[in-house]
């Protein structure tokens, strides 16, 4: 059979001499036809014949196909790749093969110039490199200078399938000679990281492999030169280069040489992988970290031997959600967290969004593997945290919201509010932050430090906040005090309740804002076991209006306590009837006229729309129609003293409607307001004002008249009211026609109409004047009136309306009130 063998190859050779010599002939085909026909007879022949036999066959070719690879014609280089390709794969006598191969190929990869222009050709170069070193192993050691000046070339070729098979390559070269590839790896670093942001995912995933490698297995120190391109590949868009970026950090957490002195930037590699979108790669990076920190765990036992052994116990209050790391790989972040935090948090403030996003996430796992260990890093915690809770990004949000609840898990109430209370202030995102620790801290914790809490949300730095981001925040603080706490806040009611009702005050009806207040009064109300909020005002209404007190003399629209004090006395309900010698001084005082225009146009606005119906004023009645309505009532130029006129009438509208002014206490004010309202009447340029006052006066007409001395002064009200019949808004000459009637019924009993004749034909005749008005309503609504105040004189009327009727366009209406006024004089002159 080795005959038969031998004579085999020797057929084989003796067939093909003819074609090998004819590669050196000038024909570039005839030299393509003969790499063609060495092929063909060469194809599958490595099966027929024996390893000896092969060898022999090879080291015969060999030559001549190193010499192709340099020749002009591509497809004879190539033909002559592919059957190297094959000698390497195949043969026994790789070293003297590689002898010849690698200076060749360095002469075609290895300089700055590529001579190979075929991609082809050189990946099937590189594919022999690859080959040849995973079959010589560490025989390569004496090539690894070759090797790595074809490397540095092909790593960075413009042929992805070249770079990754390149990438391929290195790796397997720095496994097999770790001992001396450490002396050459560097010199990789720089290409592979110019390769690892190749456009190409695969490329990307081959060549962070590689560097895997390179780093583990060469010069350690290339983890600094590395380490930010791998981070950057952790935002990677395709899932293979994230999950091979963990793999990597992973490995080397457990097994690089020097990790040690590189854990503080490979922990937040796999950390980052923990919470990565894709469960698989989660798996895997959870996979390692605990491996990793299992064997940190073995390599430290003796020194942790007393943590291990006196293990605390499993905390009591630990978020629900989470599950807890292994001690091992707690003790690793706990170690590790000083030089880990600044960079992180650094970066949570990154123009980038998804820089962002990945801090946040990596920032709550780190927190939730150090635990009570975060205590010394709370200064540079909160800073950063309160501007991340601002972020436009909602998921570093909610982030950030679950990190400050684990401060709140694992730190301490008295410590963390001892260094973050001395800092609070109403600066964006400190309220928010806040509420979040609130909301993750004990209540044995937090129960004791109510009161320091409650003082500093209740100073007027905090609750007099303007912003409604911050209101809302507030009331979320107090919300989570409420509902952590539940009745251990009883001893801060009063903090929690002039809290509230500051951001009542100023919320501007932002519905959100109101219903979360409104729930938290509820809330307190039932911590009292009281039934309803207005309780709360009797419990704390006085000492409120007390410190209120001390600076309602400085008092503008714009001020907190004119919010707070607007909000009582809203709200307050039966609570206030017995406290208006605390509230009435602060009122009369901002009705001041000198007083801000604003305040007194809210404050009549308060009285009419809130205090109409109830008896607070009965004991102040007049020092409120003295002191507050008649001092505003008197006119002056200028739209806003025009709007506070129209607010006193209507506040004195209202309290003519809840029957005030029918006390006997203000009968020595109703002449002046008598005359103040018909001045208005005549001279004011506001229709709201005109038609207020002719509503007051149809009212209280009767009772003024009881308090003027002479009729004089009566029968001067008459040409006032005959004016307003000709004011150009419709709705006053009704209003003011409905005024006469009142009028007439104040006129005291035994009242001379002979005497005063003249007076009442004025009267009659004005009005019957609108008999003949363009608006039916008008007329229809005189002819009523008239009807009605024919009781004076119906003699004087009925002659009045005669000479009328002849004068007037329409007299339908003036015929009316004749056949009615005859009709009225027939039934007095019928006998009883």
């Amino acid at each position: 059979m080795a005959k038969q063998a031998e004579n085999s190859c020797e057929r084989l050779l003796h067939v093909i001499s003819r074609h090998l010599s004819c590669l050196k002939d000038d024909d570039k085909i005839v030299r393509k036809r003969s790499m063609e026909s060495i092929k063909k007879e060469l194809s599958g022949k490595q099966k027929t014949l024996s390893v000896k036999e092969y060898d022999k066959l090879a080291l015969v070719l060999f030559k001549p196909f190193l010499k192709c690879i340099c020749d002009p014609v591509e497809r004879v280089r190539e033909l002559s790749a592919e059957m190297i390709h094959d000698f390497v794969e195949n043969s026994s006598n790789l070293e003297e093969i590689s002898s010849y191969l690698i200076p060749i190929f360095v002469q075609r990869l290895g300089l700055q110039e590529l001579l190979e222009t075929s991609e082809e050709v050189r990946l099937l170069e590189v594919q022999t490199l690859t080959l040849l070193v995973s079959r010589l192993q560490d025989k390569m050691a004496c090539y690894l200078n070759d090797m790595i000046k074809i490397l540095v070339q092909t790593i960075e070729d413009q042929y992805p399938e070249v770079k990754k098979t390149s990438c391929i390559c290195a790796s397997q070269l720095a496994r097999v000679i770790p001992a001396h590839f450490h002396m050459q790896s560097e010199s990789l670093i720089k290409p592979l990281l110019r390769t690892v942001s190749h456009q190409h995912a695969k490329v990307r995933a081959v060549c962070v492999k590689a560097i895997g490698d390179v780093v583990q297995y060469g010069n350690n120190s290339s983890v600094n030169d590395v380490i930010s391109h791998l981070a950057q590949r952790l935002f990677d868009q395709a899932p293979i280069i994230r999950q091979a970026v963990v793999c990597v950090a992973g490995r080397w957490l457990s097994e690089l040489p020097d990790r040690y002195s590189f854990f503080s930037k490979l922990i937040p590699l796999v950390m980052t992988g923990l919470t990565d979108e894709l469960p698989n790669i989660r798996e895997d990076a959870e996979n390692q970290w605990k491996y990793a920190g299992q064997k940190y765990l073995d390599e430290n036992e003796k020194e942790v031997k007393d943590q291990l052994d006196f293990a605390k116990p499993y905390p009591d209050h630990y978020p629900s959600e989470a599950v807890r790391p292994t001690f091992g790989c707690r003790l690793l972040v706990k170690r590790h967290l000083y030089y880990i935090l600044p960079a992180l948090l650094r970066d949570l403030d990154d123009w980038v969004a998804a820089t962002r996003i990945k801090s946040a996430n990596l920032l709550y796992v780190l927190l939730l593997h150090s635990e009570e260990s975060m205590t010394s890093h709370l200064e540079k915690l909160f800073p950063a945290l309160k501007h991340a809770v601002c972020d436009e990004e909602r998921e570093v949000v909610e982030k950030v919201q679950k990190s400050a609840e684990l401060l709140g898990y694992f730190v301490k109430t008295e410590t963390w509010s001892h260094v973050y209370l001395p800092t609070l202030s109403t600066s964006p995102g400190a309220l928010l932050l806040l509420a979040f620790l609130i909301g993750g801290s004990p209540r044995t914790e937090m129960s004791p430090c109510l009161p320091s809490l409650a003082d500093v949300l209740a100073s007027p730095d905090i609750r007099y906040t303007v912003n409604s981001s911050d209101q809302l925040w507030l009331a979320t603080c107090v919300e989570y005090l409420l509902m952590i706490c539940g009745d251990d806040c009883i001893i801060i009611s009063y903090q929690l309740f002039i809290i509230l009702l500051t951001i009542q005050g100023l919320a501007e009806g932002d519905e959100k804002i109101l219903h979360q207040v409104g729930n938290c009064l509820s809330r307190l109300a039932d911590i009292h076991q009281v039934e309803n909020v207005h309780k709360l005002y009797e419990f704390h209404s006085k000492h409120l209006l007390q410190h209120l007190k001390t600076s309602h003399q400085l008092w503008t629209v714009h001020s907190p306590e004119w919010a707070v004090f607007h909000t009582v006395i809203s709200n307050g309900g039966p609570a206030l009837e017995n406290l208006t010698q605390e509230w009435m001084p602060m009122v009369i005082a901002n009705l001041h006229p000198s007083k801000d225009p604003n305040l007194r146009l809210k404050l009549f606005a308060l009285f009419s729309a809130n205090l109409n119906s109830q008896g607070y004023l009965d004991a102040h009645l007049e020092t409120f129609l003295k002191d507050g309505i008649l001092v505003n009532l008197v006119w002056h130029a200028g739209r806003t003293e025009s709007a506070m006129r129209t607010a006193v009438v209507s506040c004195l509208w209202a309290l003519v409607q809840a029957e005030k002014l029918e006390s006997k206490t203000v009968a020595l004010q109703l002449p002046q307001l008598l005359n103040l309202l018909l001045s208005l009447l005549d001279n004011d340029d506001s229709t709201s004002t005109r038609l207020m006052v002719c509503k007051v006066l149809s009212r209280i007409l009767p009772a003024v008249a009881t308090s003027l001395d002479d009729l004089q002064k009566l029968h001067k009200l008459y040409p006032v009211l005959l004016k307003r019949m000709d004011d150009v808004c419709d709705d006053v000459r009704l209003a003011a026609m409905k005024v006469f009637p009142a009028y007439f019924q104040s006129f005291p009993s035994g009242y001379n109409a002979t005497l005063y004749a003249a007076h009442v034909r004025e009267i009659y005749q004005g009005l019957l004047v609108h008999l003949d008005d363009p608006e039916v309503k008008i007329q229809d609504n005189v002819l009523e009136v008239l009807k009605q105040i024919s009781i004076i004189s119906s003699s004087v009327l009925l002659t009045e309306a005669k000479k009328a009727q002849s004068m007037h366009r329409d007299p339908s209406h003036c015929r009316a009130l004749i056949e009615h006024l005859e009709h009225l004089e027939l039934n007095q002159d019928e006998p009883n």
